[in-house]
């Protein structure tokens, strides 16, 4: 192999070591706390939700989203340990919680509840496109479906989520 060769295999190997790579599942891996959320409607509105706590984890091909929203921030019981009926029903209806495996599907992870706060997404589907921008994971909330198939009806409605590594 000439000098020249040499020279110019080395100069594409450097080119291909500097391309952006695609996220990988690796970058996933860890516990992240939701920064944001939006809701955006089929008419392109954008509606800020306020997140009051939240966890989201990604494992070795497991995942658990837990996070509860809502313009008031999450407060105790009136009588601690011991909510009414109508506290259960204001925190049951602030919370999403589902937690199973994935997998990635290029920019996409697919996932499915083995468990979850609503019993027909248990065996069901969800769909997140995702990317990193820096530090921030951004994850869009595509689709839902039952453990029949049957969507979400989101009439064109898209969740969109921030969020940051915990320490």
């Amino acid at each position: 192999m000439n000098r020249i060769n040499v020279i110019l295999i080395s100069l594409l190997i450097g080119m291909v070591g500097c391309t952006e790579k695609p996220a990988r599942a690796n970058q996933l891996i860890g516990a992240w706390q939701v920064l944001s959320m939006q809701i955006i409607t089929a008419d392109q509105d954008t509606i800020q939700v306020p997140v009051n706590e939240s966890l989201c984890i990604f494992g070795d091909g497991y995942y658990s989203i837990a996070y509860a929203f809502g313009n008031k921030p999450s407060q105790t019981y009136t009588e601690r340990w011991h909510p009414s009926d109508s506290e259960k029903t204001t925190r049951f209806s602030s919370l999403i919680v589902n937690t199973g495996s994935y997998r990635i599907n290029g920019s996409h992870i697919d996932a499915k509840p083995l468990f979850a706060l609503a019993p027909e997404f248990i065996g069901g589907q969800a769909v997140f496109s995702f990317k990193f921008i820096e530090e921030i994971l951004e994850l869009t909330w595509e689709k839902s479906a039952a453990f029949d198939g049957l969507e979400y009806p989101s009439a064109g409605t898209v969740t969109f989520l921030r969020l940051v590594r915990t320490k």
